[in-house]
């Protein structure tokens, strides 16, 4: 398994209702599911950059076109400086 991670500036639905992330960028992975999650919650280097309120960790398995067997989301908390799961 692999354990992406992506950030993003909003978390919305267009007109069509597809989703619509604003800005986004994939900042990388890891194979390890709690170095990952240790890494989104406290924002390790800066991954928030003062724009990206939201990060995804999507768990795949290495390969083409896989869909994620499980995804996890999080909002960034200013205050704390780092980001809380989320439904």
């Amino acid at each position: 398994m692999i354990y992406t991670i992506l950030v993003f500036t909003k978390l919305e639905q267009d007109e069509k209702g597809w989703s619509d992330f604003g800005d986004e960028r994939l900042v990388g992975y890891y194979t390890n599911k709690d170095i990952a999650f240790n890494a989104v919650i406290n924002n390790s280097c800066d991954i928030n950059e003062t724009c990206y309120n939201y990060a995804l960790i999507e768990e795949v398995e290495e390969g083409l076109y896989n869909p994620a067997i499980n995804k996890y989301w999080f909002k960034y908390n200013r205050d704390k400086d780092e980001y809380e799961r989320i439904e």
